[in-house]
């Protein structure tokens, strides 16, 4: 309908009787304008709304929980059966060094082009992620 309207006010000449009827035109753009802007206001406020209510329902975490799950993580890892892997160089960006690895907030690091020892579920991320 905008468009339409556009279009309609383009088209007209600068005659007094266009230019009344420019104006009629330009007056339903803005209003045209102004229900899509409450529409758009109508719809943030949902989603404020919507963000707020899950803030509610989930937990608060500091960091110090944060850290100490990682590091349980990470415990959990190094007792799992371990496997040498070794990610190519990639040609493309050999400034890109390393492949980052997280599994629930513990992260290894794995240098390209190195064979390196990891548990089986790092390797089967990185087999799935196709660096492997």
């Amino acid at each position: 309908m905008a468009k339409e309207i556009d279009e309609k006010v383009e088209g007209k000449t600068d005659n007094s009787n266009d230019l009344d009827e420019k104006l009629k035109l330009l007056d339903e753009k803005l209003k045209l304008l102004d229900e899509k802007s409450k529409e758009i206001d109508e719809k943030t406020a949902n989603f404020e709304k919507a963000v707020k209510e899950a803030e509610v329902k989930l937990p608060a975490i500091n960091d110090k929980e944060l850290v100490e799950s990682a590091k349980k993580v990470g415990e959990t890892l190094s007792k799992m059966d371990k496997v040498n892997v070794r990610i190519p160089v990639d040609e493309k960006n050999p400034e890109d060094k390393f492949v980052p690895v997280t599994i629930s907030g513990y992260t290894y690091q794995i240098e390209r082009g190195q064979s390196v020892e990891v548990p089986k579920e790092v390797e089967r991320i990185l087999i799935e992620a196709k660096y492997i």
